[in-house]
């Protein structure tokens, strides 16, 4: 995925019940950046106006990690799941960010 233009005919971004799945691939595009894009759109916000990443996670260090089943990145067996602006943010090897918003905003 080289974005999240929801305009496209095969979005790779599904919603169901305010859960927000995305898919990605990891080559060109970080799992960092892909998380708060996707939080973004949970979130109906700008990616500016979320809590910044970093104040969950090392940005560097779930890159690193995601990207470490390098070999065989489509078997999904790294996941990371932290909580992020009200959100539940799960980020797995095989491109996949699933965000389950926790809190409801005013």
């Amino acid at each position: 995925m080289t974005g999240l233009d929801r305009s496209d005919d095969d979005d790779p971004v599904s919603e169901d019940d305010g859960v927000i799945r995305a898919e990605f691939d990891w080559s060109s595009r970080a799992p960092s950046r892909a998380v708060v894009e996707t939080v973004a759109i949970a979130e109906n916000a700008e990616p500016t106006a979320i809590e910044p990443l970093y104040d969950s996670v090392d940005p560097d260090a779930l890159d690193a990690l995601v990207r470490s089943n390098g070999r065989n990145p489509k078997n999904g067996d790294v996941t990371v799941t932290f909580t992020l602006d009200g959100c539940k943010v799960q980020v797995r090897s095989d491109g996949v960010v699933i965000v389950h918003p926790v809190a409801t905003r005013p």
